[in-house]
């Protein structure tokens, strides 16, 4: 019996919505707004009559059709849908039929059977006491304080000595970057070929004579300290650059 008076509600609603959607169609399509003349298109002249009328200074008689709402004026809403209609064009007159409603056929209802359900539980629960250790603190060993170790500075080489002494000069003379680059390159070359010396492998830049000695590292300081002083001196003399008294070693 459910379902027999599901299906008729069923077929009465879908008929009762197709109708409603019909009548909404034919409504919003049946006439265009601002067409003054009911020509099935807006003009310029009509668009004007209607702010003629919204001024007041025509009557709505003069332009019912701008009267979209039928509440007997005429609204800038109104006038600028009709402006839209100007532009795009009234749409087109829909009249649509309203085919009568065919008669759903109605299933008879099928008896359902019932079922019973019996649900018998039984929960055993048993608790066993369990003895749980407690946790013994033990104490920690007493911090190790190990003393830092200062690493002793490693004394510059002649090398790195001369290259002081040369950076000391360029800051008290004129900023001449060009001439202090190429003192700077001189200086390396003359310390290079001093050092390559007294290297068996090593080739100078400028000379390559090789010099034995039974105590190469102090030869070897003595070489470069030899040809650094004469490069320094050289070209931060008194007459090159500024406080040479002060610079020179």
């Amino acid at each position: 019996m459910f379902w027999v008076m599901f299906w008729r509600a069923r077929g009465r609603l879908i008929t009762t919505v197709t109708l409603l959607l019909l009548t909404s169609v034919r409504a919003a399509v049946a006439g265009c707004i601002g067409d003054c003349n009911g020509d099935g298109s807006v003009g310029v002249n009509e668009c004007i009559e209607m702010v003629n009328v919204v001024l007041g200074s025509a009557p709505l008689s003069s332009c019912s059709a701008g009267d979209a709402n039928q509440d007997g004026a005429i609204t800038i809403d109104e006038v600028i849908r009709a402006v839209a209609a100007l532009l795009n064009g009234c749409p087109a007159t829909v009249t649509p039929s309203v085919a009568p409603a065919t008669p759903t056929p109605v299933p008879s209802a099928t008896p359902v059977p019932s079922a019973t359900f019996t649900l018998t539980a039984t929960l055993t629960e048993t608790a066993t006491a369990t003895n749980t250790p407690t946790a013994t603190a033990t104490p920690s060993a007493s911090p190790t304080v190990t003393p830092s170790v200062t690493p002793t500075p490693r004394p510059y080489s002649v090398a790195r000595q001369w290259d002081e002494q040369i950076l000391s000069a360029i800051r008290i003379d004129l900023p001449r970057p060009p001439v202090h680059a190429r003192n700077l390159f001189h200086l390396s070359i003359a310390m290079w070929d001093a050092w390559a010396a007294y290297d068996p492998v090593a080739l100078g830049y400028l000379t390559t004579e090789k010099h034995a000695s039974s105590n190469v590292e102090a030869d070897r300081a003595e070489a470069i300290s030899y040809a650094a002083y004469g490069v320094l001196s050289e070209r931060y003399s008194a007459a090159l650059s500024v406080g040479a008294a002060a610079s020179l070693v």
